[in-house]
């Protein structure tokens, strides 16, 4: 979900002002200097690493996380929110475009029905002729 939070960026800058380093984290967490320096370099952290450096500095690290998951939601939510106005806009258009062709479908039903309606008087005439000529 972190998307601007680089992890061992901001373990660094909370070191720094406490006037830490990475020898004295690397002592703390009973790691070698370079595995330390390394883990520093990572965006990401593993948690149990994360809640234990907050301790050592005394700082809640957790609150970061959060907040890139506050920020992430809100993008997310508004993502959300925009892809609906889109649908809602074409789904207006295709409603649109369905009514015209319904109302194409209703005329040309109408027409048919005028076409069957004169086929069928066209019919009636036909064998009243029928009946006449077989009359004489």
């Amino acid at each position: 979900m972190m998307n601007d939070v680089h992890m061992g960026q901001a373990i660094r800058a909370i070191m720094n002002e406490q006037g830490l380093d990475n020898v004295w984290l690397a002592k703390q967490l009973g790691l070698h200097y370079s595995t330390a320096r390394r883990m520093l370099n990572n965006a990401y952290l593993k948690m149990e690493w994360v809640i234990a450096i907050s301790k050592l500095l005394n700082v809640n690290l957790l609150k970061l996380y959060l907040q890139e998951d506050i920020k992430a939601k809100d993008n997310y939510e508004q993502l959300k929110l925009e892809l609906n106005e889109r649908f809602q806009e074409r789904i207006k258009v295709l409603d649109a475009a369905n009514a015209t062709k319904a109302h194409a479908l209703e005329d040309e039903n109408k027409k048919l029905a005028r076409e069957l309606e004169l086929t069928r008087l066209r019919v009636t005439h036909l064998e009243e002729m029928v009946e006449v000529l077989k009359s004489r």
